[in-house]
């Protein structure tokens, strides 16, 4: 028995079922599932947009371009709390300047109660020891120095 005619049978059965829009739409969306990426998934409804699975397709390419989306905000997000975190942490600048300002309002004042007032804010701060310094220094010249119309 020849088997020749059987085999030619088969393949003119495929070929034609190749041809057929319905199996190449078929085949066409079973490629996008198995890749399962945004541009396959819209290659598909773009190729069939009246197709077996075109609201399927536009479904999954939604997905997947929000998720892709997603994590490129998250990406984002992580890279700028990374470079946050490389600088100075933005209170601790804030507080700097403010102890900037007050040593330069209490040397401008150049007064105990202006010195105390920055330590009163700033116990520790870069300043400190010189307004301690100053403050004994103004109280001492002071106490030491005049006294007013009141005998003080």
């Amino acid at each position: 028995m020849n088997q020749k005619p059987v085999y030619i049978g088969i393949i003119v059965v495929l070929a034609l079922l190749f041809v057929l829009p319905a199996t190449r739409d078929e085949l066409d969306w079973l490629w996008a599932e198995s890749r399962d990426q945004a541009t396959d998934y819209m290659q598909y409804y773009t190729d069939w947009p009246k197709g077996l699975h075109t609201s399927e397709a536009r479904h999954c390419y939604d997905e997947r371009t929000w998720s892709e989306t997603k994590r490129a905000m998250i990406n984002e997000a992580v890279k700028k709390h990374a470079a946050r975190s490389a600088a100075p942490e933005p209170r601790q600048e804030l507080q700097a300047r403010q102890e900037g300002f007050f040593w330069k309002e209490a040397t401008k004042e150049n007064t105990v109660t202006s010195y105390k007032d920055y330590l009163t804010r700033f116990p520790a701060g870069h300043f400190a020891a010189e307004a301690r310094r100053q403050i004994d220094d103004l109280t001492r010249h002071a106490t030491g120095g005049s006294k007013n119309s009141n005998g003080q």
